[in-house]
């Protein structure tokens, strides 16, 4: 079965989390007692045993419940473009609703009970900037003091929730396509555009009055059923009433809208095709020749 990517990292911090201290114990234990891999284990609880991990960790793990959603969504095989930008907008809006003094502190709680209950010391002010004396010397002097919570805040949260929110919106604004917006005008609102009906009867090559004539009808009946104009509720309509017959260039362009593709699995299936490349069969013979 397909796995989400989101899904399986999410799982990780979890697991990361919830077992912090179990995690911790056993790092001590294979570093004082195996000699071949104590190092690395030493290493790497010393990368552990410190707050900025902790509260990374933890931050990370909050934003991945709130992207995990549209993450689900989006290999779904019932998905539609209509509904990829409204849940899309929606965890943009989650997250930018995150940028706040008050999440930020759960967040903050969060990492330092659990520094506390494995006695983790708590963050401390970096050092000051020293000049070098060829530059004149001294030490660089802040505008303004800030607590260790700021810093936090400043420097790591709330950059790291402006680079999520803005890599979002870089990624679905690459696939608005004017087609599929002018498509998703026609069947969604209850006064579509008339230069989206003109380019979807244009590229289709559907008559632009009988298409106008159809949309103003269809609405009308539509809206003695329904209150939100949404894909899901028209598509419930036209097919539970036998009307398709009678709006027949509107059954064309909700077919049309809904077997377009709103996603790509190419990373994926990159390493799919990776196995055909590199078998196992073909790496002994390399080692052979």
């Amino acid at each position: 079965p397909n796995t989400c990517v989101g899904c399986v990292w999410c799982g990780v911090l979890n697991s990361v989390i919830s077992n912090f201290s179990i995690i911790i114990d056993t790092l001590e234990d294979i570093s004082e007692k195996d000699s071949i891999h104590g190092s690395d284990a030493s290493a790497l609880l010393s990368s552990m045993s410190n707050f900025e991990f902790i509260f990374c960790i933890v931050f990370l793990n909050d934003v991945m419940q709130v992207t995990n959603t549209l993450s689900k969504y989006l290999q779904s095989s019932n998905i539609n473009f209509d509904n990829v930008c409204t849940m899309t907008q929606q965890t943009i809006d989650v997250l930018k609703n995150c940028r706040s003094d008050s999440t930020f502190n759960t967040t903050w709680e969060k990492a330092m009970k659990i520094a506390r209950t494995n006695y983790i010391s708590s963050p401390k002010l970096p050092r000051k900037r020293t000049v070098p004396q060829k530059l004149g010397g001294g030490q660089i002097n802040c505008s303004n003091t800030q607590s260790i919570k700021d810093i936090y805040k400043i420097n790591i949260y709330f950059v790291i929730l402006d680079i999520i929110i803005q890599e979002i919106q870089n990624r679905f604004k690459k696939n608005e396509l004017s087609l599929l917006e002018a498509m998703r005008d026609v069947l969604v609102n209850e006064k579509p555009l008339n230069m989206s009906i003109e380019l979807v009867c244009k590229i289709y090559k559907l008559n632009v009055t009988e298409v106008t004539f159809e949309l103003t009808m269809f609405n009308r009946m539509f809206k003695t059923k329904f209150q939100e104009f949404n894909i899901s509720n028209k598509i419930m309509y036209l097919s539970s009433n036998d009307i398709q017959i009678g709006f027949n260039n509107l059954t064309i362009i909700m077919k049309i809208f809904l077997t377009i593709p709103t996603n790509t699995a190419e990373c994926e299936t990159s390493f799919s095709c990776l196995r055909r490349l590199k078998s196992y069969l073909r790496t002994p013979l390399v080692k052979i020749v």
